[in-house]
């Protein structure tokens, strides 16, 4: 990963440096549609906030010119990724609208067991009792049912043969089951693994009163656990309406 900052960009364009600094260390094969632009967004508001809507247009207009001209002898440069996003036709971003707050999916309704600690992030409850970790997530019918078509078919292929490299004997148990907790209930997945180091690891893929959910149980370490606190309060999982 390259570690060489960019050249610095016109003085008049400097409010970009952070963000090309920042795509720079992402190297070129990370330049491309997943890089998050919202440093970028911020930046360019910041920039026209104390203007009137014609002057916001004659200085995006401005920025994008120069920009557009100081790379000409710069193929390299990663503002070429800030050039391409600021002209782009299909744009969805305008810097003279107030940012759109962020997705908070549905709201998750979950009684954890007693001493669990458990974190709210949009789509997602992030539980932790001691070394224990889990993860709830809602997700959508269509990832319902291929999350448990893709568990069927690793279920099914052999372990991959990498020509001239010793292959690990593995030894372990994989086991999945029809689970219901209350009105929540499908598919548990469940892998032990003693050798060559020991590792378990719980999944559930479960429809839930108002939607559908994917869970991730476990430790860092792959550590002996028990999901039973966990497995008892999984009926009080319900699902609102995306807010």
């Amino acid at each position: 990963m390259p570690t060489k900052k960019p050249a610095s960009l016109p003085e008049s364009l400097r409010y970009l440096q952070p963000f090309a600094n920042a795509l720079a260390k992402l190297g070129p094969d990370g330049l491309n549609e997943d890089v998050d632009p919202s440093r970028l967004e911020a930046a360019l508001r910041k920039r026209i906030r104390d203007l009137d809507l014609e002057a916001a247009e004659a200085q995006m207009d401005g920025d994008r010119e120069l920009l557009a001209g100081w790379l000409e002898d710069k193929p390299d440069h990663p503002a070429h990724w800030i050039l391409g996003f600021i002209v782009s036709p299909t744009l969805a971003f305008d810097p003279m609208q107030p940012p759109r707050p962020p997705p908070r999916g549905p709201e998750m309704l979950f009684e954890a067991p007693k001493g669990w600690k458990v974190k709210i992030v949009p789509f997602r409850l992030d539980l932790k009792a001691g070394k224990v970790i889990a993860s709830i997530m809602a997700i959508d019918e269509g990832t319902f049912r291929l999350l448990q078509w893709q568990r069927e078919q690793a279920a099914k292929a052999p372990a991959p043969v990498i020509e001239g490299f010793p292959q690990p004997v593995v030894v372990g148990d994989y086991n999945e089951s029809e689970v219901s907790f209350g009105p929540c209930a499908r598919k548990k997945y469940l892998y032990v693994q003693t050798a060559p180091a020991p590792w378990k690891q719980v999944d559930y893929v479960l429809r839930v009163p108002g939607g559908f959910v994917s869970i991730w149980l476990g430790t860092l370490t792959g550590a002996e656990f028990d999901e039973s606190p966990l497995e008892l309060k999984l009926h009080t999982l319900r699902l609102s309406a995306s807010v």
